[in-house]
C-alpha cells in the first residue's frame, strides 16, 4: 500500500525508549467502528447481517464494514442444535436480536432464538386481539 518516502498521516500509539523506535498507526485516526456500532445500536435492536464463517460452536455474521457478531449455538433457534453446519451456510443473510454489545472487548452478542421468540409472541397477541369467534363451545354443547 505504501512505499518509503511517501507521505502518510498517522498516530503514535507507542514509543520504545531502549529499543529507539516508536510505533504508528493510520487505523487510530479514524472512529472505532465499533464505537460507532454501539452509538447507533442497542441491545433488543433487530439487525441483518450475512454469515460469515459456521463454526462448532456458533455462527459469525457480518453486521457491517469491521464488524462481526456472534450467535451462540444456543441462540441459534428454540429447537436444541447439535451442528449449526446442517442449518447455515456462509453467505447466508440472517436476522437477529443484538443481547449485548462490548466495545472494550469488540464482541457482539447476537441471538436469533430471541427473535424467533418475539415473532411468536407478536403474532399470538395478534391472534388474541382478533374477532371474537361466531361460535363458541358453549353454544355447540347447548346445541
Amino acid at each position: 500500500m505504501y512505499n518509503t518516502g511517501d507521505e502518510i498521516e498517522a498516530v503514535v500509539t507507542e514509543i520504545d525508549k531502549d529499543a529507539k523506535k516508536f510505533h504508528l498507526s493510520i487505523k487510530h485516526l479514524s472512529e472505532d467502528p465499533y464505537k460507532k456500532f454501539a452509538a447507533n445500536n442497542k441491545p433488543g435492536d433487530i439487525v441483518e447481517g450475512v454469515v460469515t464463517s459456521v463454526e462448532s460452536f456458533g455462527i459469525f455474521v457480518s453486521l457491517c464494514d469491521d464488524i462481526e457478531g456472534l450467535v451462540h449455538i444456543s441462540q441459534l433457534s428454540a429447537d436444541r442444535v447439535k451442528d449449526p453446519n446442517e442449518i447455515f451456510k456462509t453467505g447466508e443473510p440472517v436476522k437477529a436480536v443484538i443481547k449485548n454489545i462490548d466495545v472494550e472487548s469488540r464482541k457482539i452478542g447476537l441471538s436469533i432464538k430471541e427473535l424467533l421468540l418475539s415473532e411468536q409472541e407478536k403474532e399470538l397477541e395478534q391472534y388474541k386481539k382478533g374477532d371474537e369467534p361466531l361460535l363458541k363451545l358453549g353454544d355447540i354443547l347447548s346445541l
